[in-house]
């Protein structure tokens, strides 16, 4: 499909098929014990795939894995090679003469049970290497949001994507593999939940500024299965070659999960706790959900705050496509529902309008929003009921920045313009331009058709953000997203 192509900007495929050969049993087993465990300076960057394509040593080694596998891609099947990577964070650790690129890996049918990360790392020597490295957590993963960051604790496997060494008669491989992980162990106080955060956590470039990261490094082991696959499709014959060891090669990482489908959890207690606490809110929820004030000429309103039991309630006029969220309210928002209601003279969105993101957009880069505890309602004439959360409050500034901060006054400032610009103004003029032909329509009265769409913008803006349907009484509540073969729906219960 075109637009597939299109959205190669956001998510580079990287589909890698070992030469026919079926490659499947992750045996995760990591051995219990730190072979050292110091604080070590190193330099941590987060960046975007554009920026980092500026830089030679990057250009050269992710070029040189894509070389090397360029006859063994991929375009089908569901081997553990066929992955695609998230181009819009990605994590440098860099020391003397070595560096590693972290990528999170996304996949069509994402599983609740582990994430992985794809690390490209090059030594003293230039020479670049590859891994998968599978995050499987025990228990579940606190998010660190003022350092962008998250607490796992559970076991982690490792699969070399490097061809060269690898026996491909041998029947069984047992990998085993030093693993470095920088690790933080002071998140200190956030501002936008008032609360001191601890635990030891992957260290981002936050941490380095402060001087808290440290090593911590772990033989990581991991068995694999290879089967020779015969010229008529034949068994052929095959040797055992298990326990060995690549010894001298070094790993060094800081694991990335945004989100995913380990934070869905997350996202759901968001809104639970907040009609939980806010039940003035929930009915005023539930009473713009009638079908009296769905058959108005007008959107109406109503925004709840933080430490406040006032509620700013607004309805428009007749005519009137939009209602009003306030830009600088004396609290921050925790919560917000507006109507898109039709009659017989006035259409109307089933989804959020692309209006509606800048408008949230704005509140937070103003600093009126608690990304961590916001939700946002909908309902509309057309039957739709839907709640969006922010998972990861930089990706949804940076995808609107453009519209925030639209004269930069540096370096920095324009370059982040730029990327807005590049990834969500294409985004627009396909989805909701009505200049051009979008694919989301106010006059659409097919629902399903529609959130489709609106599930394929946010997974191709990539900004950050959870899409929920709920049920006529905002009481039960489904994560919604898109992949190839259509809306995939979790239940938060």
């Amino acid at each position: 499909m075109k637009t597939r192509k299109k959205r190669i900007k956001n998510y580079l495929k990287f589909g890698v098929f070992l030469f026919g050969i079926s490659l499947l049993l992750w045996n995760c087993e990591q051995e219990d014990y730190d072979i050292q465990n110091q604080i070590t300076k190193y330099s941590i960057k987060e960046s975007s795939f554009i920026n980092f394509s500026k830089k030679k040593i990057f250009t050269l080694s992710f070029n040189k894995i894509l070389k090397n596998k360029k006859d063994l891609f991929s375009k089908n099947g569901d081997d553990i090679y066929n992955f695609t990577i998230d181009s819009s964070s990605i994590r440098e650790i860099s020391k003397n003469n070595y560096t590693s690129y972290t990528f999170l890996i996304k996949r069509e049918n994402d599983t609740s049970d582990f994430f992985e990360n794809l690390v490209i790392s090059i030594n003293s020597l230039q020479n670049t290497k590859a891994y998968i490295l599978k995050y499987t957590p025990t228990v579940e993963t606190i998010y660190i949001e003022n350092h962008n960051s998250f607490i796992f604790n559970g076991n982690v496997s490792i699969l070399p994507i490097e061809s060269d060494s690898i026996n491909f008669l041998s029947r069984e491989i047992t990998t085993c593999l030093p693993v470095t992980s920088r690790l933080c162990d002071v998140a200190g106080y956030d501002p936008s939940t008032g609360v001191t955060q601890t635990g030891t956590h992957q260290a981002s470039s936050t941490c380095e500024h402060d001087g808290t990261a440290y090593n911590s490094t772990k033989m990581v082991c991991t068995t694999e299965t290879f089967f020779e696959a015969g010229d008529s499709g034949g068994g052929g014959t095959t040797t055992d070659n298990t326990n060995q060891t690549t010894e001298n090669e070094e790993i060094v990482t800081s694991a990335i999960d945004d989100l995913g489908e380990l934070g869905v959890k997350k996202e759901c207690r968001k809104i639970s706790t907040l009609l939980n606490d806010n039940p003035i809110f929930k009915q005023k929820l539930l009473d713009l959900s009638s079908n009296t004030n769905l058959s108005l000429g007008y959107e109406k309103s109503v925004g709840a705050f933080e430490n406040s039991t006032n509620l700013d309630e607004h309805g428009g006029q007749v005519g009137q496509s939009s209602t009003r969220m306030l830009l600088d309210p004396t609290n921050k928002y925790v919560a917000y529902v507006h109507t898109h209601p039709q009659n017989n003279t006035t259409q109307t969105y089933s989804v959020f309008s692309f209006t509606d993101l800048k408008a949230y957009a704005k509140v937070l880069y103003n600093n009126k929003l608690n990304s961590n505890t916001f939700v946002a309602f909908l309902v509309t004439k057309k039957g739709t009921r839907y709640a969006l959360t922010i998972h990861n409050k930089t990706k949804f500034l940076n995808a609107f920045y453009m519209y925030n901060n639209r004269y930069p006054s540096n370096v920095e400032e324009f370059v982040k313009y730029q990327e807005s610009k590049k990834i969500i103004e294409p985004l627009f003029n396909e989805y909701f331009n009505k200049e051009l032909t979008p694919k989301i329509k106010e006059i659409d009265s097919n629902n399903e058709n529609v959130l489709l769409q609106f599930a394929t913008f946010m997974k191709s803006a990539n900004a950050g953000i959870s899409l929920f349907e709920a049920d006529a009484t905002f009481s039960s509540f489904k994560r919604v997203t898109a992949n190839s073969l259509g809306i995939k729906r979790k239940p938060c219960n």
